[in-house]
């Protein structure tokens, strides 16, 4: 019995040395900073179709988009409600109509600013009839005018018209107006 856990114990010692190895680390103990040229892998079993987030349509490739981009919030697994992402806060309008995520100060890893606009410039890249993304409709059927703008039923709504209905009145704090009467 004594014998069974002393060799549990090294075995779960030995194999918890070895994982850091397994995950490709190479930095060395005493520095601090990650080395150039660091790489992220994963064993995703197939190619990926796209890395293009609106061309997403598949496991493999889904698994990459979450490893590497953030949304506004995210999801807590054992509640399923919603946690902070990029958005440290939000709020809601009095008449429920308007989202308003505040976020937190961050950047893309090249270090450009990841701000308000950036959301507004994704939306409207994903909902551009010339990207065709497959799940363009999703966005389209709640955010106020998005569905003309994909659609581009009037070619005068184009750009203005979203950003008017998604407005922006600080760099860090982005309002969504919604289509239904409540959220």
């Amino acid at each position: 019995m004594k014998r069974t856990i002393i060799t549990s114990l090294l075995v779960t010692g030995v194999l918890s040395l070895s994982l850091p190895l397994a995950a490709g680390g190479t930095k060395d103990a005493g520095s601090s900073s990650v080395s150039k040229g660091a790489e992220l892998v994963i064993d995703n079993e197939a190619e990926p179709q796209s890395l293009d987030p609106t061309q997403i349509q598949g496991i493999p490739e889904n698994r990459i988009y979450m490893a590497l981009f953030e949304g506004l919030v995210d999801y807590d697994p054992k509640t399923n409600h919603a946690v902070p992402g990029i958005a440290e806060s939000w709020e809601r309008s009095d008449n429920d109509t308007v989202l308003t995520f505040h976020l937190r100060k961050t950047t893309w890893s090249d270090g450009t600013p990841i701000t308000a606009q950036t959301f507004v410039d994704s939306w409207l890249y994903y909902l551009s009839p010339k990207v065709a993304a497959e799940y363009a409709y999703m966005p389209a059927m709640i955010i106020k005018g998005a569905e003309a703008y994909k659609m581009q039923e009037n070619q005068r709504l184009r750009q203005s018209e979203l950003k008017h209905l998604t407005t922006i009145p600080f760099r860090y704090s982005l309002s969504v107006r919604f289509r239904m009467q409540s959220i």
